[in-house]
């Protein structure tokens, strides 16, 4: 009867024991996919961040090609402005001339 008590309460110990183990690993992987959760959260974000910049990158580039663009127009339309006026007073001058 006194083996039989020991062994249960062996037993019930070795229930105890496996069940703080358990818990203890449980918990452990717990922290792990958090930190995994976490690392992944982090590289996500740097990638971003660098689509971000190339991004911004991109778009100052078309700034200053729109900016060297509307120079550039501004400089033909005052031109053609010239061509017009110039046109304009030779044909003034033909209509003088008849």
């Amino acid at each position: 009867m006194k083996d039989q008590n020991k062994k249960v309460a062996s037993l019930k110990h070795n229930q105890q024991l496996e069940k703080k183990k358990n818990a203890q690993l449980l918990e452990e992987v717990r922290r792990r996919e958090d930190s995994m959760v976490d690392n992944s959260q982090h590289l996500q974000i740097e990638e971003l961040m660098n689509a971000l910049e190339k991004t911004r990158q991109e778009l100052d580039a078309t700034k200053a090609r729109l900016a060297s663009t509307q120079q550039s127009l501004a400089e033909k339309e005052a031109h053609l402005a010239n061509l017009r006026l110039e046109r304009r007073k030779q044909l003034e001058e033909i209509l003088e001339m008849k």
